[in-house]
């Protein structure tokens, strides 16, 4: 595996929408420029200071080399979801996440929005089920036949669902997940995530 200053390219990633790339994470200019081929407008990190130590990453130099590249390059910093406590944290921060990450594929034009964390199959799937599932229209099982279609990942779905109750004011915990929200249900997601932006 190349550091990262080196020149060799180490991410993998998969298109998972027309709009929405889902991947590892970019450690170099050579990652940076295979990301620009592959038809990345934006990347959008979720690699926390710890993510980053972890995987001796210099975010800075990486943010250079997407720049130089012509890709915008933006960091939401959350905690990896492989331990319990994290998951709760999560819950909390997705709907600001899914606002930011919103944001950022509606401004990517023609290209497309690249998520990553560490490997692409935790944090950024379900990120990327939830906008699927609040605001592009997909029920919950089709927003993850999508993403699971696209990239072998394992979204979070009791994530997904609390924070889906906590947003609609409904107590989620121990609810089984709406197999598909209806039209207020989603005005009320988006208008709530559209204040957080």
């Amino acid at each position: 595996m190349a550091s990262s200053a080196g020149l060799e390219a180490t991410i993998n990633f998969d298109k998972v929408t027309d709009s929405i790339i889902v991947g590892s994470c970019l450690r170099n200019a050579a990652d940076a420029e295979t990301a620009r081929q592959g038809g990345t407008a934006v990347v959008f990190s979720l690699q926390d200071e710890t993510d980053l130590s972890d995987q001796k990453i210099d975010a800075a130099a990486v943010a250079a080399a997407c720049e130089a590249a012509g890709i915008k390059y933006v960091r939401l910093g959350t905690s990896d979801i492989g331990k319990r406590r994290h998951e709760a944290e999560l819950r909390q921060r997705l709907p600001a996440a899914v606002a930011a990450f919103a944001r950022e594929v509606q401004g990517a034009g023609d290209g497309s929005a690249y998520i990553h964390c560490n490997g692409g199959r935790g944090r950024a799937p379900t990120i990327v089920v939830a906008f699927l599932y609040w605001l592009a229209g997909q029920s919950l099982d089709e927003a993850v036949a999508t993403m699971t279609a696209g990239r072998s990942s394992k979204p979070k779905l009791p994530v997904i669902v609390g924070a889906t109750g906590d947003l609609l004011g409904e107590a989620a915990d121990g609810v089984q997940p709406k197999a598909q929200l209806t039209d207020a249900e989603r005005a009320t997601l988006k208008a709530k995530l559209d204040a957080l932006v």
